[in-house]
């Protein structure tokens, strides 16, 4: 949804489909970036790059905005130490752009020089900020915000954050589609195991609706859930085998996911992976039903994760 809506936006001022790489990103970050204090063409940074990360973010005299989940003092290091590894290694080629929202120059300029990337100038107004072509593009109201793109332009991933903050520099990897897709099985397959709540190689009606009521969802919406997660009974045995569960679209860079799972920053830090993997399964619990409430309420579907 976020690649689309980047997409209509892009579209309203002229045809994205025409647009070479190159021409794509000099559309929403200009011409030219800063590397340190001397002015360089972005032709010459995006080129020979294989990814192209595009980071907005601001000083720490800037709090994050409302919902999210890791404040930048927080991931800079990470993304940091995250590029020079990646940078180090060589193989793949990564450019990062950072976008500035700071709204006076000695801010961006004292942020700007703790990194080790390009910048967009402070002083080109029609890129930064949260009204600039960058920032409207990937639909920004909350900073740090990270995505990837491929050279060409087209956007991978647009949660980049919750990427590098699990995968460091391996994040590349999973923009990969064979990779990304193996990964996602993965998780499913670890998923179908923790809510096979009696070890039988099923997953029923009974243990589903158990893990939403743990999770917090609504009783009100529980029954037509399990109707939803049911309808991939292809066989009618009323049970979900591993094969049937696991067709199932891990929603890993659903923004609207990410926005509900992360609007309270207190209960993320205790989220385990398995919450976190069963809300990005459930589009019920996009409305935010986890808390700090049902938190406590899961630990033995942890134990089961981890074990």
């Amino acid at each position: 949804r976020s690649e689309k809506n980047c997409i209509r936006r892009l579209s309203e001022t002229g045809n994205i489909y025409s647009m070479s790489g190159l021409s794509f990103f000099q559309s929403i970050l200009g011409n030219k970036v800063l590397k340190g204090t001397q002015e360089v063409d972005l032709k010459e940074v995006v080129e020979p790059a294989d990814y192209v990360a595009v980071y907005i973010s601001s000083s720490d005299r800037h709090p994050a905005g409302r919902g999210a989940w890791i404040h930048s003092s927080s991931f800079d290091p990470l993304f940091i130490k995250a590029y020079q590894e990646i940078s180090k290694k060589g193989g793949k080629k990564l450019a990062t752009i950072f976008v500035t929202c700071d709204t006076l120059d000695y801010e961006f300029k004292s942020y700007f020089g703790k990194m080790p990337w390009h910048a967009v100038p402070y002083t080109n107004k029609e890129y930064t900020g949260y009204c600039g072509k960058a920032a409207k593009y990937l639909n920004c109201h909350r900073i740090p915000k990270l995505a990837f793109f491929n050279k060409e332009g087209k956007l991978l991933e647009a949660d980049g954050l919750r990427l590098v903050y699990e995968k460091g520099a391996d994040c590349l990897k999973m923009l990969d589609p064979v990779t990304k897709t193996a990964h996602m099985k993965e998780l499913m397959e670890k998923l179908f195991a923790v809510m096979d709540l009696n070890s039988d190689g099923y997953v029923d009606a009974d243990e589903i609706k158990e893990c939403l009521i743990i999770l917090g969802c609504p009783p009100e919406q529980t029954s037509e859930e399990v109707k939803k997660w049911m309808t991939r009974d292809q066989d009618g045995d009323g049970k979900l085998s591993k094969a049937e569960f696991t067709v199932a679209e891990y929603r890993l860079n659903d923004q609207a996911t990410t926005e509900a799972l992360t609007d309270d920053l207190a209960a993320k830090k205790k989220v385990s992976l398995l919450l976190a993997s069963i809300v990005y399964s459930y589009p019920v619990l996009r409305a935010g039903y986890t808390s700090s409430r049902s938190i406590s309420s899961i630990k033995r579907l942890e134990a089961r994760w981890t074990s």
